[in-house]
């Protein structure tokens, strides 16, 4: 690559000639009237055939707009490296909302918001596979505009790259043999959080492979620091394919293994809990409100230490990351758009409910893997069926199945009444119940009915356990399991006062009562108690009960013998207070933000 020329340097070209002086025009001789009408004629007539000829369609040249190399919302490619593969990930994004969608840092770019209006960005994310704990991934921001495409922030290997004079990727008529370069101030973020201020200068070529691609070489200079080269490959409408940087050679995949694959839940989520809780350790914190962190929804744990909720302050997907050395991280938000009014994990995959009648899902990076329109809001739960399914319940009684990877909806069926309390599978069978009382149970796989009954008060508590579903209602005393092939009364169970929340602990459903937790058998007989009010819905994890009583969280084992006991600094009044439960840790989250942390010894 040519050094470029500046101007006033020894290489520039010296100042263009002069223009030769003007020449008079020669004097005409009067003609008589009938040559000036004659030559006025032809004149009109020369004049029309060039306005004909002017008109012509014309072959233009070929110019290829940067724009074309940009994908569509969510696509992904596969890129392998010596020991791992890298997912790039692309998200289109529009306007100063959409910057919330993706690391804080993306906030803190020098970026004019009040000239955002019809502005479009576009994210890219490396995400690594495997992955024993959670990485960051490497996020870059670009935007797209009438000049090209351009790099706003950088994020690689811990250090945040911010070019308050954009760095051009691709410039808008980019093709084979064009040469463009960058300069400007960049201001450079370490991982210690400390920020430096220098300039750099960026040169860079585009030619094409054997495939058409564009293959860009940049060589990038930063003031008190090494020059960089790298290579990257470009295909229309999939985005970078190939790239070379830093010592890591990516080079594209085709065959996407099933552990590498964010399209798809498979083999992401069958981790193996800790046998006892004993000698865990909860460390609590409490969220910021910064960039509207406060929790409206109960939290979801994914793999790798990471769990997400849904801001009550702007109705995002807020996603923290719980590294191993305590604290968290704020990584992303996504904004799905109205209100989040439920969220749910499946693998790799996050799926949430809105009150526009939507469900959206985000992969762990953040970016959207899809979203669908559903027939009414979804106020419950979500349901997991297999490594590939899910179902969902509607406020109109409906009830349907869709694909973890696509969204694409694969049966639906219809109850009579509104729907308030989730679905529940177990056995290849959907359970679904609306306010009526009326119950059906459907086949997971086709939606076809297998039995139906009326049930004389609606549940307000579901779960399934052993073969069984149980039903209760916080105000009925009565606790009764149905057997879930037939649906006729297994066993009922008369517990006195209301019951908030049940769980299945093996084959033991487990019952958050008023004033204690019980437990019973797969035949219908109370086989322990234990004296612990419960503020929160209970959670079996690591072969253990999950109680939060008070300020303290309790593990319960198939006993009711308490095998952990933590202090945790809930606040006294908040209103709801939940659970989630990952690879390596569960956390404890309340609505005014308070959170608490449990890892393994």
């Amino acid at each position: 690559m040519q050094p470029p020329i500046w101007p006033g340097s020894a290489q520039a070209p010296g100042p263009l000639p002069g223009a030769p002086p003007p020449v008079a025009p020669p004097r005409l001789r009067r003609e008589s009237s009938w040559v000036a009408l004659l030559l006025a004629g032809l004149s009109l007539a020369l004049l029309t055939g060039l306005t004909v000829y002017a008109s012509r369609p014309l072959a233009t040249a070929p110019l290829t707009r940067a724009g074309d190399y940009i994908p569509e919302d969510g696509h992904r490619e596969l890129l392998a490296a010596t020991a791992t593969v890298r997912s790039a990930e692309w998200a289109r994004l529009q306007g100063p909302r959409a910057l919330a969608s993706g690391p804080a840092e993306f906030l803190d770019a020098a970026i004019d918001y009040a000239g955002l209006t019809g502005a479009h960005y576009v994210r890219l994310t490396y995400q690594t596979y495997p992955a024993a704990t959670f990485q960051r991934p490497d996020d870059t921001l670009l935007e797209n505009d009438e000049r090209g495409l351009h790099r706003v922030v950088e994020m690689r290997d811990g250090t945040t790259y911010y070019y308050d004079d954009a760095e051009t990727a691709l410039p808008l008529g980019v093709a084979a043999g064009s040469a463009w370069q960058s300069t400007g101030t960049l201001r450079i973020r370490a991982a210690d959080g400390e920020i430096r201020t220098t300039s750099y200068l960026t040169l860079a070529e585009a030619e094409t492979d054997d495939s058409g691609c564009l293959v860009v070489t940049e060589r990038q200079s930063i003031e008190g620091d090494t020059t960089r080269t790298s290579s990257t490959t470009w295909c229309r409408g999939r985005g970078i394919v190939a790239q070379q940087r830093g010592g890591e050679t990516l080079t594209g995949v085709t065959d996407w293994p099933s552990d590498a694959d964010p399209r798809s839940s498979v083999g992401t989520e069958g981790f193996t809990e800790p046998a006892t809780l004993r000698g865990w350790h909860v460390q609590s914190h409490r969220q910021s409100a910064q960039y509207g962190t406060q929790p409206r929804t109960t939290p979801t744990m994914v793999v790798r230490n990471l769990y997400l909720y849904g801001s009550a302050n702007t109705d995002d997907l807020v996603a923290l990351a719980v590294p191993e050395s305590g604290g968290t991280q704020i990584l992303w938000r996504g904004h799905p758009g109205g209100t989040l009014l439920t969220t749910a994990q499946f693998g790799e995959v996050t799926v949430v409910t809105t009150s526009r009648r939507r469900l959206a899902a985000y992969t762990t990076s953040g970016l959207r893997l899809w979203d669908a329109a559903t027939p009414d809001v979804a106020p419950t739960d979500l349901a997991r069926v297999d490594d590939r399914t899910f179902v969902a319940a509607f406020l109109d009684g409906t009830v349907a199945a869709y694909d973890i990877a696509t969204g694409r909806q694969l049966w639906r069926a219809a109850l009579p009444a509104q729907i308030w309390h989730p679905p529940v599978v177990t056995a290849a069978t959907v359970f679904a119940v609306d306010t009526s009382g009326a119950a059906v149970a459907l086949d997971a796989a086709t939606g076809v009915e297998r039995w139906a009954r009326s049930l004389p008060d609606p549940p307000a508590q579901v779960v399934a356990c052993g073969g069984l579903i149980i039903t209760g209602d916080a105000f009925n005393p009565r606790i009764t399991a149905l057997d879930a092939h037939t649906g006729a009364t297994a066993w009922s169970h008369y517990q006195p006062g209301s019951v908030d929340s049940m769980t299945c602990l093996e084959d033991q459903t487990v019952l958050g009562a008023e004033t204690e937790v019980v437990a019973i058998s797969a035949q219908g007989r109370k086989v322990w108690t234990a004296a612990y009010p419960s503020r929160a819905p209970l959670l079996a994890y690591g072969g253990a009960a999950l109680v939060v009583s008070g300020d303290t969280l309790i593990a319960l084992d198939t006993t009711g013998t308490a095998v952990g006991r933590w202090p945790v600094s809930l606040d006294p009044a908040a209103a709801d207070v939940g659970l989630a439960a990952g690879e390596t840790c569960f956390v404890v989250l309340d609505s005014t933000g308070a959170l608490a942390v449990g890892t393994p010894p």
